[in-house]
């Protein structure tokens, strides 16, 4: 949860502050602070930018000269001030507004910066701003989404959120936003997850791209690209094989992390897995699409468990060719496949009640609501 930006207590302000953005201030000096020339101390100066920059002014004139003056000023003169800033407002809307290692790294340092602050700063940050995150453990066991964060992070290395997880884990710390958090709480308790340096480099190159360049599909071009295989997997190309052999030799908590960031290709690969937790990990990712959800939903080879889960999703089930596709899946439960029906069109419809690898109950509940609807 983001920090909550309020306009500071002019109470709280020094004079020198008060006289340049106060509310009693007349409009001119008001100016002269927002283009910074008002005679202040870096840290001063930065309470009156964010008194008058901040979110709550967005449409005001002296607000947008202020946030300009904010973005123009100097990053060391910027990174001298958060060293010493009091205020965590403060320091959480320069951080976010003026990103850059050296101010992130002054931030982290100074103890005032919000435990919400240093969660986000976890999330966009990479190399040795995350080690210093991850140092500091009396914050993360104080706050644990910022544990949350590391692990979620792309760009941190695979042993440093383990380390950051098995703090939580060794102290009863339930870190909510990890997916299957149980299982690698589990898969730490067993002493499955150690990581060496080389883990690191097999997981940073099984992750794959950040971005996956895909294009969206409509709901007919997607029914389209799952009927050319549907129910098989196409074989994998040399090249694919190459990447898949490493994937196969993580280990569990590396396969589970993987699973949750990786690219289409890992998900592929490790919603195949004959661990449960590593195949769901897959599915609960964030990062699947929908081209995805129409191969999983017409995979035969699939687990029982994957196809409830995608049933149970009405964001995956608002695509046609996902309906299809589980409609015409022996793992489908009978109910879930049954209540699908009646959003099948009639070619379709009819294609279930002639099937015969599907269950005998199911395609005679095709035939008889195609008959209804002919009655109709």
């Amino acid at each position: 949860m983001a920090l909550e930006l309020t306009p500071l207590d002019e109470a709280t302000l020094s004079p020198g502050v008060l006289r340049a953005v106060g509310s009693a201030t007349p409009a001119p000096l008001r100016e002269m602070a927002a283009r910074g020339l008002a005679p202040l101390a870096p840290p001063e100066l930065l309470l009156a930018l964010y008194q008058l920059a901040a979110p709550w002014s967005e449409a005001d004139r002296v607000a947008e000269m202020a946030r300009a003056s904010l973005d123009k000023m100097p990053e060391k003169l910027i990174a001298g001030a958060l060293s010493s800033a009091t205020e965590p407002r403060v320091i959480d809307f320069v951080v976010r507004r003026r990103q850059g290692a050296e101010l992130a790294r002054a931030a982290l340092l100074n103890r005032t910066s919000a435990d919400e602050t240093v969660a986000w700063l976890a999330s966009v940050l990479d190399g040795a701003e995350l080690e210093l995150i991850a140092r500091n453990e009396e914050r993360l066991l104080r706050h644990p989404p910022i544990i949350a964060a590391l692990y979620l992070n792309r760009k941190t290395p695979l042993s440093l959120s383990v380390r950051a997880v098995e703090l939580a884990v060794r102290n009863g710390i339930a870190v909510e936003g990890i997916p299957e958090f149980e299982a690698v709480r589990d898969s730490l308790m067993n002493l499955e997850a150690t990581v060496s340096s080389g883990d690191d480099a097999a997981f940073e190159a099984a992750l794959g791209p950040a971005a996956e360049a895909e294009p969206a599909l409509d709901a007919g071009e997607l029914a389209a690209e799952g009927a050319e295989n549907e129910g098989e997997e196409p074989p994998l190309h040399p090249e694919e094989q190459k990447r898949a052999v490493p994937i196969a030799k993580l280990s569990m908590i590396a396969k589970i992390r993987l699973a949750t960031l990786g690219d289409s290709f890992a998900r592929g690969i490790l919603i195949r897995d004959s661990n449960r937790v590593i195949q769901m990990a897959a599915i609960h990712s964030p990062r699947v699409n929908d081209q995805e959800v129409v191969r999983y939903a017409q995979h035969r080879g699939l687990s029982e468990d994957v196809i409830r889960y995608i049933t149970q999703q009405r964001h995956f089930v608002r695509l046609y060719a996902v309906k299809i596709g589980l409609v015409n899946n022996p793992k489908c439960p009978i109910g879930a496949a049954i209540g699908l029906l009646a959003h099948l069109q009639a070619r379709d419809l009819r294609n279930v009640g002639r099937s015969k690898s599907v269950p005998a109950t199911l395609a005679r509940a095709a035939r008889e609501l195609q008959q209804k609807r002919q009655q109709q």
